[in-house]
């Protein structure tokens, strides 16, 4: 049987996706900058919880126009738009949200994939519904139940059971934000196991910020001057469906075959691919849009949605400005919140993931000039993907009263001496069954035992070294962190620039390169992800989980209990790097012993902590440990 009439058998039988033979639109036919640049909607909240704002916001399947010239594009997404609206809290103000799976046909059926759905990924065979989804708070910091743990998705059946895995039965998950945390630019989007790349593409994200007085007292440009740029990358069939390879022999071309070069006994009717850079950008759910600017500062918060695509951001004016020269980018913030101070920058280079929050001052332009934003990254394409949107200049409506501080924000940089221990993690590339490129952390795969276990409040350093080719932009769920150092393939060191030394939730570890970054998990125990954040390399294995563990739980099973106590009393006196050493100084000794009973009385009432724990039990125990007599 052909390849592709097998694929197509195969789809029938397993119940997956079945591409449409649908034309491929060339992008560079699509006029640039003729559409305006979309603002996503704040949403409110339905109600309260506990006395904290309840949001509910809905997973479904729409149409929207994405280009003036596009027929109306079918999404997967977030209040039916795309991108979702913005969710914007105060810092320090908890919220619960909602989240709903309505992924049903008109029958009340669960839909299949939008796009080419790959069975042989781990967490994607054909037990599990395709219209599934977890939604991730991309830079939050929250219990493991609300972190959009990748096992944790539901489907859209109401009536469904929980997935055994961890997920809530029905269609729905409630979850909650302390929003704990500096002011920042986050944004959430899908993170279901082995489909995030998928539900992501099909417009599963959106904004969510965090503001905070400090921020608001600098009087920086807001209201109108102040945009999110979302920027992605899509490409189109000509009738306006998205389109997303069935597999490496898939360019969209008639008579390709999705699944050349792979095994002919391959037995799913779509493969996954390790990246893919699609050939249009898209700023805030519009392709190439412009937006109109008057000649004063603006504030853009700038995210790096793509799946894969990096970008290399500069602005360019067009023939006929009033002035050859572009306007500096002013970079106030990263990934975790504002920069001590602004730092000046010709260029803004974002992976995917990465935010920067800038401001751009279009005040030496007159009206009628206009500006490009332009993508200098390697792997654009002249006339298309190096072309990100326009701005055009416009008559001011009045002065200018923003401000740009030469200070922002207290950024106190980590002392390496407090890190307790250093976690070398590396980066790994291989090859899977079936002869695709397989990408690793630690040599080691979603399902092998977790070999990361943090204690509560502790200060690590972690080194990412790189061991393939190609750049991983590396996110760790929970805390914010900073980066320490860079060296590259020769081990010489890499200067950190000014914009490198805020809080980060995301890093780019180049080829070859080691990175290092010291991150310390205050605020909750449970088990996270650490993973590359190019989604095909995350749904291609690229994905581990840690757990973070009270201080005092020295066999680190997520319970400061008397096991612990035992544990210390056989390891007393003990000298190295041994689990009973609370503190850290190289001995278990009487110091440690505290840390376990103030853990451990916290977690217990007053009428079950046990004799043990009392100074004097102490300090028997500690005589019978060092006299060598029998312990009861």
């Amino acid at each position: 049987m052909h390849r592709t009439a097998k694929a197509a058998a195969l789809a029938a039988f397993l119940g997956c996706y079945a591409p449409a033979l649908a034309a491929l639109l060339d992008a560079a036919t699509l006029e640039k900058y003729v559409d305006p640049l979309p603002i996503p909607s704040v949403l409110s909240p339905v109600g309260q919880l506990d006395g904290a704002p309840l949001y509910e916001v809905a997973v479904s399947q729409f149409q929207q126009k994405l280009h003036r010239d596009l027929p109306p594009t079918t999404l997967w997404g977030y209040e039916g738009v795309f991108p979702g609206p913005t969710i914007e809290v105060q810092s320090g103000q908890p919220v619960a949200i909602e989240w709903v799976n309505n992924l049903r046909d008109e029958q009340g059926d669960p839909l299949d994939h939008l796009l080419p759905y790959d069975t042989t990924i781990h967490g994607a065979g054909p037990r599990f519904p395709q219209a599934r989804t977890i939604t991730h708070v991309h830079g939050a910091v929250t219990d493991e139940f609300s972190d959009g743990f990748p096992e944790h998705w539901f489907g859209p059946d109401p009536q469904a059971p929980a997935n055994g895995l961890g997920g809530p039965a029905g269609n729905a998950l409630l979850a909650t934000y302390p929003n704990n945390q500096r002011a920042a630019g986050n944004w959430y989007h899908d993170h279901s196991m082995g489909i995030t790349r998928l539900n992501v593409y099909a417009g599963m994200a959106g904004l969510y910020t965090i503001r905070d007085a400090n921020e608001a007292a600098l009087n920086l440009p807001s209201g109108p001057y102040e945009a999110p740029l979302l920027l992605q990358d899509r490409s189109f069939n000509q009738d306006g469906s998205l389109f997303y390879p069935a597999g490496p022999g898939d360019t969209g071309q008639p008579g390709d075959d999705p699944l050349a070069g792979l095994p002919g006994d391959f037995p799913s009717a779509a493969s996954q691919v390790s990246s893919f850079l699609a050939d249009a950008n898209l700023v805030n759910g519009a392709v190439w849009p412009f937006m109109e600017v008057e000649p004063r500062k603006y504030r853009f918060r700038v995210l790096n949605g793509a799946n894969s695509r990096f970008y290399d951001l500069g602005l360019e004016p067009e023939a006929g400005a009033s002035q050859a020269v572009a306007p500096d980018w002013w970079q106030i913030g990263t990934d975790g919140g504002l920069l001590a101070a602004p730092v000046t920058r010709d260029r803004i280079e974002l992976a995917p993931a990465d935010r920067a929050d800038v401001v751009v001052d279009f005040s030496t332009f007159s009206p009628g000039d206009s500006l490009l934003l332009r993508n200098y990254a390697q792997g654009a394409s002249s006339g298309t993907t190096d072309r990100v949107m326009q701005f055009r200049v416009v008559e001011p409506t009045g002065a200018d009263q923003s401000d740009l501080p030469a200070v922002l924000s207290t950024v106190d940089r980590y002392d390496e001496a407090d890190a307790v221990r250093v976690r070398t993690l590396t980066l790994d590339r291989t090859f899977d069954e079936y002869g695709r490129t397989e990408l690793l952390l630690n040599d080691s795969k979603w399902t092998d035992p977790n070999t990361e276990t943090i204690v509560q409040g502790e200060m690590e350093i972690w080194e990412f070294v790189n061991n393939t080719n190609m750049p991983h932009p590396m996110h760790v769920h929970m805390e914010a962190f900073q980066v320490l150092s860079r060296t590259n393939r020769f081990g010489s060191d890499i200067p950190l620039e000014d914009f490198d030394k805020g809080f980060e939730d995301t890093v780019t570890v180049g080829p070859r390169e080691t990175v290092r970054i010291m991150v310390k998990f205050d605020q909750y125990t449970g088990e996270f992800v650490w993973h590359c954040h190019i989604l095909e390399h995350e749904d291609l294995e690229m994905m581990r989980t840690f757990r973070i563990v009270p201080l005092g739980d020295y066999d680190q099973d997520g319970l400061v209990a008397m096991a612990d106590y035992e544990l210390w009393r056989t390891s007393y006196g003990a000298t190295g790097d041994t689990l009973a050493d609370g503190n850290n100084d190289g001995v278990v000794d009487a110091a440690d012993y505290t840390i376990w009973r103030d853990a451990f009385a916290a977690s217990q009432s007053p009428a079950t902590v046990p004799e043990a724990a009392t100074a004097a039990s102490a300090a028997l125990a500690l005589l019978t440990l060092a006299t060598g007599r029998p312990r009861g």
